[in-house]
């Protein structure tokens, strides 16, 4: 289990895959938000910009999905993009283990979450955002504890490029 823990409102705790350039195709990921009450505002980026020098600026210029405690599951478009009014779910961070789930092909991007154990739901986010185009992938905790325990990335086809997912 990878454990980010960040004072709280300290600023931005973050750790990237090294390596790894994501474009088109899924990310799974599951996590706890494990300081609750005290949320992690985490715990994912993606397509950051990896013309940038600094992990901190790389995640500035990126995707970020966040699932908290107040705004719920969401996409945020740094660097301009803000929380677009669609871009929001009903499920709110809970100190259970939770899937999250990505698809991103060109502009279209969609979101789902779900507690672990139970089915998973159809696309509950659906919007289009062409600010992104391709980066990076990291994690985020900008207060309270994140906890990462399976990470897996793929093309559209499922196929992890002959990589093998993180557990």
């Amino acid at each position: 289990v990878l454990s980010l823990e960040e004072e709280p409102h300290a600023g931005n705790l973050l750790a990237m895959i090294k390596d790894v350039v994501f474009e088109d195709g899924y990310i799974e990921l599951l996590w706890i938000d494990a300081g609750l009450p005290e949320d992690a505002d985490g715990p994912l980026f993606f397509r950051g910009d990896i013309g940038q020098k600094e992990v901190s600026k790389i995640y500035d210029n990126s995707v970020l999905v966040e699932l908290d405690t107040d705004t719920g599951l969401h996409f945020d478009f740094l660097n301009g993009g803000g929380v677009c009014e669609g871009c929001k779910g009903k499920l709110k961070s809970t100190p259970e283990w939770t899937w999250i789930k990505v698809k991103a092909e060109g502009a279209k991007m969609s979101l789902k979450a779900w507690l672990d154990g139970e089915k998973e739901p159809d696309w509950q986010i659906k919007v289009e955002n062409k600010q992104y185009k391709k980066g990076a992938v990291g994690f985020r905790a900008w207060s309270g504890i994140v906890e990462c325990a399976y990470i897996k990335i793929t093309d559209l086809d499922g196929d992890a490029g002959g990589g093998q997912a993180v557990e």
